[in-house]
């Protein structure tokens, strides 16, 4: 017993046995009315072949290779209609962009920056305390909001926190209490800028 030999090939059709045609084994050839049988198989297992091939690892990506690009219906450079160059790098929230300490910052793509700590004041020292950012804003502080770190549930005496001015370098702010009167506190603060 022979197997029939697969030619890589897709048939655009597959013959099929009529009512007439005699049932002949052996290798299929319809020109010449033999192995008439086979035809159809022989057809099917070519078109399995062709399949096959087609999908094996190097030629599916010499396949793929091909439709990149214009006028092919497809264009792997885009996503959602978006180019590659569109798209965030992870390199933009990596370790060189941001400081996670206690008085630290974030900067994110697009300029905006964030940055945040934690300060004592010194009622004795007239008041009016300053305080540096972990790093200079490059254009400017957009916002600096600061509260009271110092309240506990213990009962502890709640302070007013104001902040007087700021810069791209850093913020003024005064601690009171409740009363008006200077305060001694601590701070946590939070300033947003570009």
């Amino acid at each position: 017993m022979a197997d029939l030999t697969e030619t890589p090939a897709f048939p655009e059709g597959i013959y099929q046995i009529e009512q007439t045609d005699p049932v002949l084994g052996g290798p299929p050839n319809l020109g010449a009315g033999l192995g008439i049988t086979n035809v159809p198989l022989q057809q099917l297992a070519n078109r399995t072949r062709f399949l096959k091939n087609a999908v094996a690892p190097a030629a599916l990506l010499t396949a793929l290779k091909t439709v990149d690009g214009s006028g092919a219906g497809l264009d792997a450079d885009l996503l959602d209609g978006k180019h590659a160059s569109e798209f965030l790098e992870v390199a933009a929230f990596g370790a060189a962009t941001q400081s996670l300490s206690s008085n630290g910052y974030k900067k994110f793509p697009g300029g905006l920056i964030l940055q945040w700590g934690g300060a004592g004041s010194d009622a004795g020292a007239g008041g009016v305390q300053e305080r540096l950012f972990p790093i200079p804003f490059p254009t400017s502080c957009l916002r600096v909001i600061a509260s009271d770190g110092a309240v506990s549930d213990t009962g502890s005496v709640a302070h007013i926190v104001s902040v007087r001015e700021f810069t791209a370098s850093g913020f003024r702010y005064l601690v009171t209490n409740l009363n008006g009167n200077l305060a001694t506190s601590v701070i946590h603060w939070i300033a947003i800028g570009t």
